[in-house]
């Protein structure tokens, strides 16, 4: 018999509270096959961009993160960034419209000089 791994999650408009996007992620670390993540159009303020920073940190095989329209602000950015310095996993990552202004865009900025596969 052949087990048929989730690889696409999307959640993408659903009004998932902050608390709620925590708790996906976290889980998403605990898996080894899912490669697309999609959280877009949510509120993943304060809660959320913690347990990103970890997921990206763990170099899980995510390869695609969407986070359109969830506001972080550049506090979120600055958390995701951290993450992606020494991510070797993702390939996409949409931010847009997260409110992360030009402070945001330095932290993503100085995260891409060292990551080598974004």
């Amino acid at each position: 018999r052949t087990s048929q791994a989730i690889q696409k999650l999307s959640l993408q408009n659903v009004k998932l509270t902050d608390s709620g996007g925590a708790l996906v992620t976290k889980g998403a670390k605990q898996s080894n096959s899912l490669r697309s993540i999609n959280l877009s159009g949510n509120t993943l303020v304060y809660k959320t961009p913690p347990e990103l920073k970890l997921l990206l940190q763990s170099n899980s095989p995510v390869e695609e993160l969407y986070l359109e329209k969830n506001y972080m602000g550049s506090e979120g950015i600055y958390l995701l960034a951290e993450g992606l310095e020494v991510n070797k996993t993702l390939r996409i990552l949409d931010l847009r419209e997260n409110e992360a202004c030009d402070e945001g865009a330095k932290y993503v900025a100085r995260a891409l000089k060292k990551n080598e596969t974004l």
